[in-house]
């Protein structure tokens, strides 16, 4: 006996289970809707680039949800991991890491239908909305070096020092 069949999605025939505010992430040709769910921001996969899974090139599957942490705004630093090709750590990349993001779809976003608020090719107005709609998400893989495993706090913000008008003061 195998695993009970899956519900057919909106687009397929099936119910909607809830109506989420989702914005169009347009790169070249590729437009892909994001939502926010909790405080994790989803993309919808397109299933056409190959990610690379313990060494091996795997494919989301089209049309399921999956976390993602952010759009790259700027080219990384961190030239290691700069390929040809690649459009990891370069400016509109989705930014996943494997001890900070869920590898498999979303099940619970399957029978979603969205309404789109806006359709942009801009990184920052991605991040811009994510931040406004409570997601935890990051600019860049190096953002501030806050990078940390899902489900680890943030690290608690330390308060700047008093002010002092002695110029005595360091």
């Amino acid at each position: 006996m195998g695993p009970a069949p899956r519900p057919l999605r909106p687009e397929e025939g099936g119910e909607i289970g809830k109506i989420m505010r989702a914005i169009v992430f347009v790169q070249g040709k590729r437009r892909r809707a994001i939502v926010v769910q909790g405080v994790r921001p989803h993309y919808q996969s397109l299933g056409e680039s190959a990610s690379d899974v313990a060494g091996q090139p795997t494919f989301k599957e089209p049309r399921r949800w999956y976390h993602f942490l952010g759009i790259q705004e700027f080219e990384t630093e961190r030239k290691h991991m700069l390929e040809p090709d690649s459009l990891v750590g370069r400016r509109g990349w989705y930014i996943k890491a494997k001890k900070m993001t869920e590898l498999s779809p979303n099940a619970s976003l399957d029978n979603i239908a969205i309404e789109v608020e806006f359709e942009t090719k801009s990184p920052e107005q991605v991040n811009k909305w994510l931040f406004e709609q409570g997601a935890e998400c990051f600019i860049a893989i190096e953002h501030n070096g806050l990078l940390r495993p899902l489900g680890e706090p943030p690290p608690i913000p330390q308060p700047p020092p008093p002010f002092s008008d002695d110029d005595t003061q360091p």
